[in-house]
């Protein structure tokens, strides 16, 4: 590890890894208890007697050892999202530094590569796709007839600055024209044409943990989840729909999107195009519509059931690390 790794490791590495959590640690976490199969060396690296580990970057880890079997495990499109101009910039950096440094010497190494989306690994030539697992459980649809606020969801990092300030104009007329509707997002978004709202609501999670805990006790009505169509998007994993399931959301994706079709083939959502009108329309026709609601929001459930199923992950694991009888 050079001096580059080690300076970008401390000051840009996380001390959690949620992608570490969603690939790995939920699933199969009973394996790094103390004498167990598998031990983290950092947020994101991991070691069973015969494979290493790396999720994204080695970032705060401690040395790494000599494995037999390397995999390195990534769930974005790094080179196409460090030329993205529209992503915020300390991202961009932080995957030069750390995810594109590192991946490229795992590759170099003959690292096995693990993808989060069939799309990514298409795009990078990954050996594998997993999907994520979440550790909450998946609400009823039972709080979509009520007479209180209609909650709308938007739960895209700071990453989906770009595809907020597109549908913010359409989710502005949605309040405007829906007085029982109320906005949720994150508190770190700059909102633009939504701020000062009197029915925004932020979602006052600041870090990964505070936002997992809040979503675990989410009722959305609906979640909308626009995307504008670039390469980085193109390769988004199915986390959004299970998110959207943990709330009870009623969803709306966009048809552009490689995973929507599956989400429309289960009834677990609607397609839209990327046209902010026909967001709009849709987003209110939903909100007016508890019995619709609830059925997309069931669909999304059932898939969302399919798609994060532990058993997957660790039967995966279990035979990349080589784990037996543990």
């Amino acid at each position: 590890m050079d001096a580059i790794d080690r300076v970008a490791g401390r000051l840009m590495a996380r001390p959690a890894s949620p992608t570490a959590d969603l690939y790995f640690v939920n699933a199969c976490g009973r394996w790094l208890r103390p004498g167990g199969p598998v031990e983290r060396l950092g947020p994101g690296v991991f070691a069973s007697d015969a494979a290493l580990l790396v999720v994204r970057h080695w970032g705060r880890a401690r040395a790494l050892p000599q494995r037999e079997r390397l995999i390195w495990l990534i769930d974005d499109d790094v080179a196409a999202a460090i030329a993205d101009t529209g992503l915020p910039q300390g991202n961009r950096l932080k995957l030069r530094l750390l995810e594109a440094r590192h991946g490229a010497r795992l590759r170099a190494a003959g690292a096995r590569v693990v993808a989060s989306s069939a799309a990514l690994a298409e795009r990078i030539g990954a050996d594998d796709v997993l999907h994520p697992v979440w550790d909450g459980p998946l609400a009823g649809s039972c709080h979509h007839r009520t007479d209180g606020p209609l909650r709308i969801g938007y739960l895209g990092s700071t990453a989906h600055a770009g595809d907020l300030a597109w549908i913010a104009p359409a989710l502005r007329a949605v309040l405007d024209a829906e007085p029982r509707a109320e906005l949720h997002l994150a508190a770190n978004h700059r909102s633009g044409p939504l701020a000062g709202h009197p029915r925004l609501r932020p979602i006052a999670a600041t870090d990964w943990t505070g936002y997992r805990r809040w979503l675990r006790g989410a009722r959305l009505h609906l979640a909308v989840y626009p995307m504008l169509e670039t390469p980085v998007n193109r390769a988004r994993s199915v986390s959004k729909i299970v998110e959207h399931a943990m709330a009870g959301a009623a969803a709306l994706y966009p048809d552009h999107w490689p995973e929507t079709a599956r989400v429309v083939r289960r009834g677990a959502g609607a397609a839209l195009p990327m046209d902010r009108d026909a967001w709009r329309d849709a987003a209110l026709a939903l909100l007016r519509d508890a019995d619709r609601r609830r059925a997309l929001a069931e669909g999304g459930r059932a898939l969302a059931a399919d798609l994060a199923h532990p058993g997957r992950q660790v039967a995966f694991w279990r035979h990349a690390l080589a784990i037996s009888g543990r």
